[in-house]
């Protein structure tokens, strides 16, 4: 077994006995020398309900902030931009909330998420498909959810 190897494989049991995402190359990113992530930065802390857990209004929430519709998510982000809200393919969530910067995550690795409140006749089964979808890609990052408003 070469070093390299060695080495993804230590990574990957260290990151699951920790309970800690990190970083993976992927096989392709060693030949190019393109560092693609996989997952959120290792730096993220988890998440830290006491810095949050008081927040009644959206203007005060500093991590992300995804609002579901029926056309995917609506992403917000204030550490990139204040009050611009980026409309995000599902399949194109995981890349967009990995890439964001570290200083994006205030309170750890946790989101704001909630539905579309405005919408038509049609929209609820899009909406719940994708706020399924949502849910698996967040939870696939080891995002923690919190549902506004809540419960």
């Amino acid at each position: 077994m070469n070093s390299l190897t060695t080495l993804i494989i230590l990574t990957v049991l260290i990151s699951n006995s920790c309970g800690r995402n990190v970083h993976v190359q992927q096989e392709g990113d060693v030949a190019t020398g393109k560092h693609t992530r996989s997952r959120l930065d290792l730096q993220i802390p988890a998440p830290d309900p006491v810095k949050y857990r008081d927040i009644r209004d959206g203007k005060d929430w500093q991590n992300p902030f995804l609002v579901v519709t029926r056309d995917g998510v609506s992403l917000m982000a204030k550490a990139v931009s204040l009050n611009e809200w980026k409309e995000v393919p599902l399949d194109r969530l995981a890349d967009s909330l990995i890439a964001l910067p570290l200083q994006a995550w205030p309170y750890g690795s946790v989101i704001g998420v909630m539905e579309s409140g405005i919408r038509n006749l049609n929209d609820d089964q899009p909406i719940e498909r994708n706020k399924a979808q949502t849910e698996k890609i967040l939870k696939s990052l080891g995002i923690t959810i919190d549902w506004w408003p809540s419960a």
